[in-house]
């Protein structure tokens, strides 16, 4: 009888279980692989990629204007450029050439203390001597 209770399937239960074990094993370790290919695409894809240089267009400052709307200060070898940027559009407002003093000795800096309002943003523009005139 012992020979056909072998026969029968009793004995496979543990090997059944211990597939399943192997299964999830390799299920996990599959997973754990994948998560760290994402993690290093995302951590190396801006840097140059495997030729490990510098992209020549830096962001050096954003600001907020509104839902959607931003301003940023954009170096692209070595020009600066003031850029408004819409969700339907990017302006540029200024080019700044790159070796301008962006702190000028005897201009007063001084925030307003609404410093989160667009009116304010636009008085930093004046007092950092930026004017429609020299966007144009």
């Amino acid at each position: 009888m012992n020979a056909m209770a072998a026969t029968t399937g009793f004995v496979g239960v543990p090997d059944l279980w211990m597939t399943m074990l192997k299964s999830a094993a390799m299920l996990c370790l599959v997973l754990a692989v994948l998560v760290l290919f994402v993690f290093l695409m995302r951590r190396f894809a801006y840097q140059g990629g495997a030729t490990g240089k510098a992209s020549p267009i830096k962001i050096i400052a954003t600001t907020h204007v509104a839902p959607k709307e931003r301003i940023v200060l954009v170096d692209v070898m070595g020009e600066r450029l003031l850029l408004g940027v819409t969700a339907q559009s990017v302006n540029t407002l200024a080019r700044i050439p790159g070796d301008a003093d962006m702190d000028a000795p005897g201009q007063d800096k001084t925030i307003p203390s609404d410093a989160a309002s667009p009116s304010s943003f636009i008085n930093h523009l004046k007092l950092a001597g930026f004017s429609k005139k020299s966007a144009e």
